[in-house]
């Protein structure tokens, strides 16, 4: 085996309380990076040191382990959350790697968060190892939960590797059925055991291999029907080669926390994980024409390139920027381009461990590593040799999903406004998943995340960082006013106070439009009885008040207003009194116009268990939501629905009560229409009452 193909890149995945985290402690203890296991409880661990994490007993970004053996081998653990709010993560992680460990919890069994994990790896056509955790749960049945994963499309066609010793607080390891030998968990860790208990039916086990490995390899069955054995070297690059090309996953099983099967887990990522030399292609978009996206095979690849898949702040360190060496070679010192058309230079190279640093000379392809203190580069950039300059491309655009769950934020106190935006921007170096934007109608600075507890983080992090207090509100929804039919009136503006006075007349026509038109100002005067230069200020009278708003105070949108007659004065008429002439005339006609007020109606995308379908209909129905379609998706039920947006801010924990976290929903603007009468009725109120305390 050469040095690179002892390299292992892996992901490790899972729905939250699936038990990643204790896992990867338990590797890196049974591998030798560790002495002692720490644990979440107590706040110990090596993937999970964040402060915050450490606080919530919680995984909230990904972190990269790194262990080398003394036997040559380098394995790149990456520890991905499995809360709803942080899956972005989880995702972006499987750009970087070769295999995949996805951690199933049979007491959960197969939720939706797994499934949606699920389909993810499927569609990046990556390896994926199967490792079914907490058997050491007394309530756990390891043969009912492997029959489930037969019937479920996605997780259908495994290679059943191995077969546990022991049930619930009695697990004591399992059987490599391939190798047929049993391991059992001693307190350091596994020991091999002599023989295989009587009570494991290492017989069947080893028929059901049989029959799963023929299908790739038809003589490998004559082979046994010959010896009773399977040739172990044989078998397993049959099983690699399938592995590898997609057509079955690898089912593994034990405990995290006793550390129970961990033997049989790292053996088959040693001798049945995909290398990075084995790495597929990988997509390449155009710096300048986003539509434009390819594959190419960087394997053979001789100029260096490298994707940022994360970023993390240290408190002594600064700004730490993660990569994938996909190409060529890196040293400390190295001079490259950010795709972006920023040039870098790079500091010490290093491994990483959780928070703790190793420094490095070099990475090489297949390599994951960390450098300090890029200035221009963020999570999602690509880098790139200087010699590409001029044919820069980006390796896996980052795809953000869209913000769910918004507040508006401003600072508690006047003097700390520089500070909130500095501690935005600093978060969003690390953190490119939220938004910050100013609504152009009603002027909040609007915070945006993935979710309820991703916005509360922020929150959490800008004051438990950079000492910034903020109060937050819920945004004001963008009402809009509008007429329902025609109508005509004048507004006149006759003021004399000696000297020249103020003469305006006008005489305006309202129509409505349809929605989503906006506004059409039209003049049919004849003869002059409104002179040329005063038309633009009847416009600009409108304008205003269009802004204003009447009913409700809110903007009037959809509608035609047309000047068709008036009167001037030689001496008294000028811009702003034909202003104030026209706001009058809009006044009074808008009254005989049936003026209405419209709400912004979002579409959704919500992702729920097929089990849960009754209760999402149910209660969009309550909210005046709308279905529009459903469809199910590889066990998922994916419902398109219309709902209000004021509906829409307070949805996002709703979803989570309703389908006990593992929901979601994406949304984005549809169509205005028309507000109930006891919701006109209670916005009219609360502008009232605003009003009156300004």
């Amino acid at each position: 085996m050469t040095e690179d193909s002892k390299k292992r890149n892996i992901a490790i995945l899972g729905t939250f309380g699936s038990g990643k985290t204790t896992l990867v402690e338990s590797l890196l203890h049974y591998l030798g990076a560790i002495s002692q296991k720490g644990t979440i409880e107590a706040g110990t661990t090596v993937s999970d040191y964040d402060a915050d994490e450490i606080r919530r007993h919680l995984s909230l970004g990904s972190s990269l382990c790194q262990v080398s053996t003394e036997d040559g081998w380098l394995f790149n653990f990456i520890d991905t959350p499995g809360f709803q709010d942080f899956l972005h993560e989880s995702l972006d992680s499987l750009n970087v790697v070769e295999s995949v460990i996805l951690v199933l919890d049979p007491l959960k069994g197969l939720d939706i968060t797994t499934q949606k994990l699920m389909a993810a790896i499927r569609e990046r056509h990556l390896p994926c190892m199967l490792f079914v955790n907490k058997l050491d749960h007394d309530l756990a049945d390891f043969e009912t939960f492997a029959a489930q994963l037969e019937e479920t499309p996605d997780f259908q066609n495994l290679y059943h590797l191995t077969l546990p010793i022991g049930h619930g607080h009695n697990l004591s390891g399992n059987v490599e059925v391939l190798e047929e030998e049993a391991w059992v968990t001693d307190e350091s860790r596994e020991g091999h055991a002599k023989e295989i208990p009587a009570d494991v039916d290492v017989a069947q086990g080893l028929e059901t291999l049989v029959e799963e490995v023929s299908e790739e390899d038809a003589h490998l069955l004559d082979t046994y029907l010959e010896t009773g054995h399977l040739p172990v070297d044989e078998v397993r690059h049959v099983i690699h080669d399938s592995f590898k090309a997609g057509h079955r996953h690898l089912l593994l099983s034990g405990s995290g926390k006793t550390g129970a099967g961990l033997h049989s887990l790292v053996s088959a990522l040693k001798y049945l994980a995909v290398h990075p030399e084995e790495r597929g292609p990988v997509v390449c978009q155009d710096v300048e024409n986003a539509e434009k996206t390819w594959e190419v095979d960087l394997t053979q690849e001789k100029l260096f390139s490298a994707y940022v898949f994360k970023t993390v702040t240290d408190p002594y360190l600064g700004k730490i920027s993660l990569f994938r060496v996909f190409s060529g070679s890196l040293q400390n010192g190295q001079n490259v381009l950010n795709a972006n058309g920023h040039n870098e230079r790079i500091g010490k190279l290093m491994r990483m461990q959780g928070k703790k640093t190793e420094a490095v000379e070099e990475l090489v392809a297949g390599d994951i590593g960390a450098v300090a203190k890029l200035a221009h580069t963020q999570t999602g950039d690509t880098l790139l040799a200087t010699q590409l300059s001029g044919q820069t491309f980006v390796l896996y655009p980052l795809k953000k999903p869209e913000p769910i769950y918004a507040v508006a934020i401003a600072p508690k106190h006047r003097q700390d406004e520089n500070k909130l935006a500095n501690g935005l921007h600093k978060l969003k170096e690390e953190d490119p998943y939220f938004t910050l934007s100013v609504d152009p109608a009603t002027h909040q600075s609007v915070l945006g995340g993935v979710g309820q507890a991703h916005v509360e983080l922020l929150i959490e992090r800008l004051a438990s960082r950079y000492h910034v207090e903020v109060k937050l509100s819920e945004p004001r929804i963008p009402y809009r006013e509008t007429i329902t039919q025609m109508a005509e009136a004048q507004g006149k503006h006759k003021k004399q106070t000696g000297g020249h006075g103020q003469y305006g007349d006008v005489w305006l026509r309202l129509e409505p439009l349809p929605r989503g038109a906006g506004f059409v100002f039209e003049t049919q005067i004849v003869g002059g009885v409104v002179p040329r230069n005063y038309w633009s200020a009847v416009e600009k009278g409108v304008q205003e008040i269009l802004q204003e708003g009447i009913l409700a105070r809110q903007p009037i949108t959809d509608l035609k207003v047309t000047l068709y007659d008036g009167s001037s004065h030689n001496v008294d008429s000028s811009d702003l009194a034909f202003q104030l002439a026209a706001k009058l005339a809009f006044r009074n006609a808008y009254e005989q116009a049936k003026p209405t007020l419209l709400e912004p109606i979002m579409q959704l995308e919500i992702t729920v268990a097929e089990e849960q379908t009754g209760a999402i209909l149910s209660d969009l129905g309550s909210r005046s939501g709308h279905p529009l379609g459903m469809e199910l998706q590889r066990g998922v039920q994916v419902i398109q629905a219309e709902l209000p947006m004021a509906e829409v801010l307070h949805y996002p924990p709703i979803l989570t009560s309703l389908t006990h976290g593992q929901g979601s929903f994406s949304a984005r603007f549809s169509h205005y229409a028309e507000m109930h009468e006891l919701q006109k009725q209670q916005l009219k109120d609360q502008m009232r009452e605003l009003v009156s305390q300004s």
